[in-house]
């Protein structure tokens, strides 16, 4: 370890104790504390059945839904599970796995109602593309999970459907947007969910929460319907395990793969290379990130020197100006979310009805529309600026948030609009840049707060990388093993 990992490690060291209101669904039925590939094994073997996984999953969450809120009402039974029509000796990775889509998301069937007020959802008539590339690994959806309010915060609290919590301590947030799946993950209910990143909402749950979280490349899945100046938002998963991961992009790249990427493949635990790894602190406003956030990069930092990667601590490699041109995006898209429903006769839409912060994002970017096509230019232009970051390096790595998991309320729907704005900011300064340039990151677990809190660290790669990534939380993995709520629930 060299002096500079020394002196950062002495410097934030402090001692840790868990929680006492942890949720756990965990229990000694056919799920036990496994993953979706473990399950899928046993399957395959029919040592259990799908219906005996369904069951157990549906029992779970059953029980642990009304402590966390995570599933959007009315929960599923049996008779309305939204089934795979990959059959069983096909090759669906994840054939028999229960899991969850973000309620953001058609499914046929389930209203889609985006954790908003300002409208009333019918009944989706088909599933999404992206959906169907979802049950093309053989899974079957048990229901739809909560998001903030047109998934535009770093929380998972809305109006609609109320506050979702955090199963490691139910006084704080599960992070967001996909906070409802990442609980869901968290709590054992099952063990892979669908999120969906536009500026962090699979990484930052994934690190309040415990999890792997991977941002892929832009076009690596199908993405979210809509046509935007600019696609920030991608699909993916949080899991439990690193080969979950690895699994759900083989099989999704078996229905339908980019041929502008590399394909990731099956990624093997021994697949690695020594790497060169860029450290930093700091975000892009030259802001000191919460010294529990600091603690756990530098642990990773000296992890990863142990495992003879090379590291190197530098400034923030980020634009300032990039991240206000992307705020001044955001507040974009609650103006458009407002005005193209608003002109949509048959949705009833209320304005009146929209959240104090997405309120506070349109007015801002109303005062400074006029800024708007300069920001747009700088934004469309930032790949070219940040791809070349990763002619120094292989790996870039900094704290998943700026923050450790923020507490219920402290960003919620009811607080002035200016105060979240900058808390989101100051919460979200680090994993906006990769779905402005539409490159791969991850937040792998690898540090617990003093309070007993997950935090994530951040990796992100050059475009089409995802396997590096992939092969580095897999070497991660095996030198610091994951904390779940299972070991403490069940020890």
């Amino acid at each position: 370890m060299n002096n500079a990992t020394n002196k950062h490690l002495n410097k934030h060291m402090d001692k840790r104790h868990n929680p006492n209101n942890i949720q756990s669904a965990f229990c000694d039925d056919v799920l036990g504390a496994l993953d979706a590939t473990a399950i899928a094994e046993k399957i395959k073997n029919r040592d259990i059945s799908t219906e005996e996984v369904e069951t157990a999953a549906l029992a779970r969450a059953a029980k642990i839904n009304p402590k966390i809120n995570a599933i959007v009402a009315p929960l599923l039974d049996a008779k309305q599970i939204v089934k795979s029509s990959i059959p069983k000796d096909a090759k669906g990775v994840f054939y028999g796995i229960p899991s969850f889509i973000k309620d953001c998301e058609d499914v046929q069937g389930l209203p889609t109602q985006y954790g908003t007020r300002a409208f009333q959802a019918q009944a989706a008539k088909c599933h999404s593309p992206f959906v169907k590339q979802y049950l093309s690994l053989g899974m079957s959806i048990l229901g739809k999970t909560t998001l903030p309010e047109w998934g535009l915060s770093s929380i998972t609290e809305s109006l609609a459907t109320g506050n979702t919590v955090n199963p490691w301590n139910t006084d704080y947030s599960p992070g967001g947007s996909s906070g409802g799946a990442a609980a869901l993950v968290a709590a054992g209910v099952t063990p892979i969910a669908h999120g969906s990143d536009g500026g962090g909402s699979i990484r930052t749950p994934a690190s309040c929460c415990g999890l792997i979280g991977l941002k892929p490349s832009r076009g690596r899945l199908i993405p979210p319907e809509g046509k935007f100046p600019i696609h920030l938002a991608c699909q993916g998963v949080l899991t439990r395990s690193v080969r979950d991961t690895v699994h759900f992009y083989l099989g999704a790249e078996r229905y339908q793969s980019s041929p502008y990427l590399p394909p990731i493949g099956q990624v093997h635990p021994d697949d690695h290379q020594k790497l060169t790894i860029g450290v930093f602190l700091d975000n892009a406003n030259n802001e000191i990130s919460d010294s529990e956030c600091v603690k756990a990069t530098l642990h990773a930092a000296h992890v990863c020197e142990k495992l003879n990667h090379n590291i190197e601590f530098i400034p923030s490699p980020y634009s300032k100006k990039i991240f206000y041109d992307l705020v001044l995006y955001y507040g974009f898209l609650a103006c458009f979310i407002n005005e193209s429903m608003r002109l949509k006769p048959s949705s009833q839409w209320s304005s009146s009805k929209l959240e104090n912060y997405t309120r506070g994002l349109e007015k801002m970017f109303l005062r400074k529309c006029l800024k708007f096509p300069f920001s747009l230019r700088r934004l469309r232009h930032y790949q070219y600026q940040y791809a070349k970051i990763f002619d120094r390096f292989d790996l870039i790595l900094c704290p998943t948030n700026g923050t450790v998991p923020p507490k219920i309320g402290f960003m919620g729907p009811e607080n002035n609009a200016d105060a979240v704005i900058s808390r989101v900011k100051q919460h979200s300064a680090f994993t906006v840049f990769q779905n402005i340039a539409g490159t791969p990151a991850i937040s792998l677990p690898l540090g617990m707060s003093q309070l007993g809190l997950p935090i994530g660290v951040h990796f992100a790669a050059a475009f089409g990388q995802e396997r590096q990534l992939l092969s580095l939380a897999y070497q991660l993995e095996d030198a610091q093993p994951r904390r779940c709520i299972s070991q403490i629930t069940q020890a």
